[in-house]
Order: structure tokens, then C-alpha cells, then sequence
């Protein structure tokens, strides 16, 4: 019996100790407010239990509980390995009091005083320049974080002032001290896990920096010196950055007659740069991608500072490297194209080895130009390669004469359409429709539009139908033609709008009741338009009613404050049953 109540009572330990160990950091999301794992683990299961009851104050902003039970573990545990963590959060405390001074000189300042060689102490340090920076008191600030570089060279913190300081230099616009840093950042700090991400932007920043002076030379330097940094890879690798960073820097200075000589001798710096950076063994694993986007590269770079012969020669380059396919043609009609040459492009067109899609920008040229006949053209050789999609290939051609207003031929190209794609004649259809009422042509879209319904059945498009009744100013059809949509509740606002316009406030009314049903929102809108129908019709009682019920039925509502705020303005009424909203 003994031996059954020991094991229980070892069993209940045990499973006290796992959960204190659990709860250990528990609501605790700010790593600067948690305990190192490999103290805590080391605890004896009163001091856990000890911290476990500070934290949970700590975390609930009871701070003035949290301090007297951190500083109780100071009383009990002075030699613990977890004192200096707790004086880090006696201190945390007081900043979350706002007496930041006090933190500064009593806590954080104990920290390093007792425990110097913890990494507490480290993380202390940094704070006290943190909180100087927090208060405004930007020379404390920056003293301090210069003690953090001096006395933690080696640390993480070291990089988390340099990068503090660097904001205050941001903000201040001290370029002195933001070069400074940035260097340091960049070329004297050894890459960790930790600090990947801060060293990889210094060192596109820096880049940045000299790129935008026209010092090529020296931006590229920064980039290499952090292109193994994960953050550098993940997002592109060095040359990605340099072109994006060096392209923004060259545009930047063309815009000035003084600078832009320093303009293009970065483009030449950063197009020597990418060059050397060209495969020269293109049958090695994927030699010929990174040969084709490096060689983009560059030919966007001298497209940069408007190098037209430049561009052209590093496209020929690129073909002959990779072989002139049909991404490298696109490339260079492209570069036609933006430069105006229109028919040296068309010629680079006819060069792709899949003519479809070389005819197709073609076509497109031609809708560029508003030319229909020269894309219907166009398209008619396409559908002679492609028959199998003539009916695409068909309404392309009727969508260029519909973009250049002339429904006429549109509507026959896809009329004939739907002749030969009988699966989908309901889809034609409605091309057909819908080019009749964009034109205007009010009467014959209407009859198209009834087509269309026979053919697929599907009753909304009376709401086109409707659409094109009013454009007619026949209203009663155009009612008539919005109920027949069963788009509900939309069809009985805009049902009840015509009857408004036409002074039938009656039946405006019964249509906007009927759309309250439809949920709350909907009934916001409709009692809006009620108190704006009693209103328009001289119903003054009828309004202010209506104004109100929104404000009583949505109190907390947008409706509701609106409501509110026109019963004031217009009837100076004040006392709305509700419809302000809570701050």
C-alpha cells in the first residue's frame, strides 16, 4: 500500500513539474519577455512556479503585482540563473509604467551592474538605448547603443543598436551617420542566422546609396560582399538587385542634364558587371536560362538610357547564344514596336516558328491601329493554320470591329460564329446583344437579347433588356423587363427608382418595403430610400419616421449615424433612438 501511495505521489510530481516547465513563457509573445530555454530547464520547480506567477501578472498588465513577484525572486533566488531575467522584467515593468528613467537606472543598469557577463546583461544594453530612443532622447540614445558595439561586438544586440541607430539617422536625414552604419552593417559584422536579413538590406541600402551618387563601383561591392546571405538569394540574388537597385539609380539620374553623364557610366558598370557574370559553357544544367535573363538584363539596362542600336545587338547576342526562338523574336519586335518601327516588328513577327502566335501579334498590331479590315485580314490567315479554332480566332476579328464602333460587321462575324459553334450559340448570342446595346442600337439589341433567352433560358438577362428600355425613356417596359429578371432584391430598388423618377411614390414605397426582407443590409438601403421617397413627395412625418426607425432597428450602423446626422441637419432633431456610433 505504501509502495502504490509513493508511486502516486512521484506520478503527481512529475506531472507538476512537466506542467510548470509548460507554463513557463506562457502569454509571453515579445522574445525580449521570455526565458531562455536552457535556464529554464535547469530551475528547481520552485523558482519556476516563482516566475510562472510574475509572468501571468506580467502578461495581464498587472505590473505592479508582476514587479513584486519578480522581485521576490530576486529576495529568494539572488543566486539563481534566472535573477538577472528577473531584474530584465522588473525593469520591463517600469517601462510599461512609463517611468522609463527609473527602468533605465534601476533595472536595466542592475542587470549589467551584477550580472555583466550574462547574456541578460547584452540584451540590457540594448534596451537602455532602446528606451533613450523611445523617450526622444536621441544623444543618450545613440551613446548608448555606441556602448553596446563597443562592449558586444560579437553579439546580436550589436546589430539591433546598429539598426536602431540607423532609423535615428533615417528620420534625422543624417547621411553622415547613415553611411556610417551601413558600412559597418554591411562589411564588418560576420553573417549569422540571426542577422541575415539586417546585413543583406544594409547592403542593398548601401548599394542604393552609391548607385544613386552614379559610384557603381562601390554598390556593387556592398551587394557582393552579402550575395551569400539567404535574404539576398531568396529574393533574386545579387544580379537581381543590382539591376533593379541600378536601374531605379539610372533613371533617377537622367532626369538631371548634370548628372546624367554618371547616369550612363553606371549603366556601363553594371552591364560590364552582369557580363562577366555570363555563362560561357551553355550545356552545363540550366547555363542557357541564366544566360537568356542576364542578357535581358543588360539589353533593358542600355534600353535605359535609350541605346537603340545596344538593345538590338544584345537580342542578336542572345540568339546566337541560345538560338533565335520565338521569346527572343517577341523581345526584339517588342523593342520595334516601342520604338516606333511598326513594320520592322511585323517582319519580326513572321519570323516566329509558330506562326499562329506570330500572325496573332500581328493582329494585335492591327487592333493597336484601329484597323479592323487589317486584322480581319490577319486572322483569316490564322484560321487557315488553325481551323480547329476558327470560331476563337473568328470573334477576335468581330471583337476589333466592335472596339472600333462598327457593330455592324461584328455582329455578322459573330452571327457566323455561332452558326459554326453550335455548342456555344448562346455565348455568340450575347456577343451579338451586347454589341447592339453598346452602339445604341436600343431596338435591335432588345430583340437580340430576347434571342439569347430562348437559346439559354436564363431569365437575368431581361435586367439588358430593361437597361435598354429605360436608355429608351419607355419606363413601364423597362419596369415590366427588371421584374422579369428575378434579380432580387436589385430589381426591386430599381424598379422602385424608375417609379420615384416618375413622381409614383406609391408604388416606389411598396417596391422598397418589399426589398426589406432581404436581410438587413438590404433594409438599411430600403429605409433610406423610404425617408428620401417621403421626402421628394412632401411627407414630412412619414420621413422623419422612416430616418428613425434606422437609427432605433441598426443603432451601431453606418446607416444609423448617417440617419442620425441628416434628422439633425435637416429637421433639427436631435433625439434619433440611437444611431451615433460607440468610439
Amino acid at each position: 500500500m505504501k509502495t502504490f501511495l509513493y508511486s502516486i505521489f512521484i506520478a503527481c510530481l512529475l506531472c507538476n513539474i512537466v506542467t510548470a516547465q509548460t507554463k513557463i513563457n506562457e502569454g509571453l509573445r515579445n522574445a525580449n519577455d521570455q526565458l531562455r530555454f536552457e535556464v529554464a530547464k535547469e530551475l528547481r520547480q520552485t523558482e519556476k512556479y516563482q516566475l510562472v506567477v510574475a509572468q501571468r501578472f506580467y502578461a495581464k498588465g498587472d505590473l505592479k503585482a508582476a514587479m513584486a513577484e519578480f522581485e521576490k525572486f530576486l529576495t529568494l533566488y539572488e543566486r539563481s540563473d534566472a535573477a538577472p531575467y528577473a531584474q530584465l522584467m522588473w525593469s520591463h515593468c517600469l517601462v510599461r509604467q512609463r517611468k522609463v528613467n527609473t527602468a533605465i537606472r534601476d533595472g536595466y543598469q542592475s542587470v549589467i551592474d551584477y550580472w555583466p557577463e550574462s547574456p541578460e546583461a547584452a540584451l540590457a544594453a540594448y534596451l537602455i538605448g532602446k528606451s533613450y530612443k523611445d523617450i526622444g532622447e536621441i544623444k543618450n540614445s545613440i551613446k548608448a547603443f555606441d556602448n553596446v558595439r563597443e562592449d558586444y561586438p560579437d553579439k546580436q544586440v550589436r546589430v539591433l543598436a546598429l539598426w536602431d541607430m540607423l532609423d535615428i539617422a533615417n528620420v534625422h536625414k543624417d547621411e553622415k551617420l547613415r553611411l556610417k552604419i551601413l558600412k559597418e552593417l554591411t562589411f564588418e559584422i560576420k553573417r549569422t542566422k540571426a542577422n541575415d536579413y539586417h546585413l543583406a538590406k544594409a547592403a542593398q541600402d548601401l548599394a542604393g546609396y552609391y548607385f544613386y551618387r552614379g559610384d557603381g563601383a562601390k554598390g556593387l561591392e556592398a551587394l557582393q560582399e552579402q550575395e551569400g546571405a539567404h535574404h539576398m538569394r531568396r529574393h533574386g540574388g545579387l544580379i537581381s538587385h543590382a539591376h533593379n537597385i541600378g536601374k531605379g539609380a539610372v533613371g533617377h539620374l537622367l532626369k538631371k542634364k548634370e548628372t546624367v553623364k554618371g547616369g550612363e557610366k553606371l549603366t556601363d558598370d553594371l552591364i560590364k558587371f552582369i557580363n562577366g557574370r555570363v555563362p560561357e559553357d551553355l550545356e552545363k544544367g540550366k547555363a542557357k536560362e541564366v544566360a537568356r535573363d542576364l542578357l535581358g538584363r543588360i539589353a533593358n539596362l542600355h534600353a535605359t538610357v535609350k541605346r537603340d542600336k545596344e538593345v538590338l545587338d544584345t537580342y542578336e547576342r542572345m540568339g546566337k547564344m541560345i538560338g533565335m526562338d520565338d521569346d527572343v523574336l517577341g523581345k526584339i519586335a517588342s523593342w520595334h514596336k516601342a520604338k516606333k518601327r511598326r513594320a520592322e516588328a511585323r517582319k519580326t513577327y513572321e519570323r516566329f516558328k509558330n506562326k499562329v502566335n506570330g500572325l496573332a501579334n500581328i493582329a494585335g498590331m492591327y487592333r493597336e491601329d484601329k484597323d479592323p479590315d487589317g486584322a480581319k485580314s490577319i486572322y483569316g490567315k490564322i484560321i487557315q493554320l488553325d481551323k480547329e479554332n476558327e470560331a476563337k480566332w473568328a470573334s477576335e476579328s468581330a471583337g476589333v470591329y466592335r472596339e472600333c464602333k462598327k457593330p455592324e460587321e461584328a455582329v455578322q462575324i459573330y452571327t457566323y460564329v455561332a452558326s459554326i459553334d453550335q455548342e456555344n450559340k448562346g455565348k455568340w448570342f450575347e456577343q451579338v446583344a451586347g454589341t447592339w446595346q453598346e452602339a445604341g442600337k436600343y431596338e435591335k439589341a432588345i430583340e437580340s437579347w430576347r434571342n439569347v433567352i430562348t437559346t439559354t433560358g436564363k431569365s437575368g438577362h431581361y435586367w439588358a433588356i430593361g437597361d435598354c428600355y429605360v436608355a429608351l425613356k419607355d419606363i413601364p417596359k423597362g419596369i415590366q423587363s427588371y421584374r422579369l429578371s428575378d434579380n432580387f432584391p436589385s430589381a426591386y430598388f430599381k424598379m422602385a427608382d424608375l417609379h420615384r423618377g416618375q413622381k409614383q411614390w406609391n408604388e416606389a414605397l411598396t417596391l422598397y418595403n418589399q426589398a426589406r426582407s432581404y436581410g438587413d443590409g438590404h433594409a438599411q438601403t430600403a429605409l433610406w430610400r423610404i425617408g428620401e421617397t417621403y421626402e421628394k413627395s412632401s411627407r414630412r412625418e412619414q420621413a422623419i419616421k422612416s430616418y428613425q426607425s434606422i437609427c432605433k432597428l441598426y443603432p451601431k450602423s453606418s446607416s444609423a449615424s448617417r440617419a442620425h446626422a441628416h434628422l439633425q441637419n435637416k429637421y433639427k432633431i436631435n433625439i434619433t433612438l440611437g444611431g451615433a456610433k460607440e468610439e
